[in-house]
């Protein structure tokens, strides 16, 4: 907050934590969501409501109770839905919401990380030659919104023969620790294509999904750090 700041947001331009605060929906009454993670991406197809999901199935596998919040969704009303969502709907103490964010990096999102308490930010990938610059528009959104980013997804980053067991990069050689290093996050997830996820999900049975991968970035967002 400046200090010469005289509380009125709408004629300030600067993004404070207090001009942050102002736009902040409230929670139905009786409604508990303890922290909220928001899963984002700077462009469509990597799986970012995979991963959302994935995240959800293993927290609550942990004990806690968890939810998911679809903010991925289309029309001309999209940001005043995304906003229903969390003032309307009784959310029955949820312990980690995860926020299925829309992807890129344009109004509505911005619209969502204004009205929702997000305590932290998943951002979701795959393994292109432009993987930095998509990466960095979405970390770039979450400094401005002063998020901060607890972990880096990259999705479909290798295939694993089932006849050999050797490992193949469909998409390209991985880039993904070079850009973690490159801003500073410090937890990086690498996903296989796993054919078997696929049957999983479209039976209904993503609980059934158990993911190595995800355990670390679920341990450092379950110790609070944010």
């Amino acid at each position: 907050m400046s200090e010469n700041c005289n509380h009125d947001c709408a004629s300030c331009a600067e993004n404070c934590e207090s001009r942050q605060q102002s736009f902040l929906k409230s929670l139905h009454e009786g409604s508990a969501v303890g922290r909220v993670i928001a899963v984002v991406s700077g462009k469509g197809g990597v799986g970012k409501s995979l991963v959302t999901s994935l995240l959800a199935c293993e927290m609550q596998r942990r004990g806690h109770r968890a939810a998911v919040l679809d903010a991925d969704i289309t029309g001309p009303v999209i940001a005043g839905a995304v906003e229903q969502f969390w003032t309307d709907v009784i959310w029955d103490d949820v312990d980690y919401m995860f926020v299925d964010m829309p992807p890129g990096t344009g109004d509505v999102p911005l619209t969502v990380f204004q009205s929702l308490p997000v305590n932290g930010v998943v951002v979701v990938a795959s393994p292109q030659e432009l993987v930095g610059m998509i990466v960095e528009k979405a970390v770039n959104m979450a400094a401005m919104m002063n998020k901060r980013v607890l972990g880096l997804v990259e999705n479909m980053s290798y295939f694993v023969c089932p006849d050999c067991g050797s490992r193949h990069s469909v998409f390209g050689q991985s880039r993904i620790d070079e850009t973690a290093e490159r801003f500073g996050i410090g937890q990086v997830a690498k996903l296989p294509i796993n054919p078997g996820w696929a049957a999983s999900c479209d039976a209904g049975e993503i609980e059934s999904i158990q993911v190595p991968e995800l355990a670390q970035l679920a341990d450092y967002s379950e110790r609070g750090a944010y």
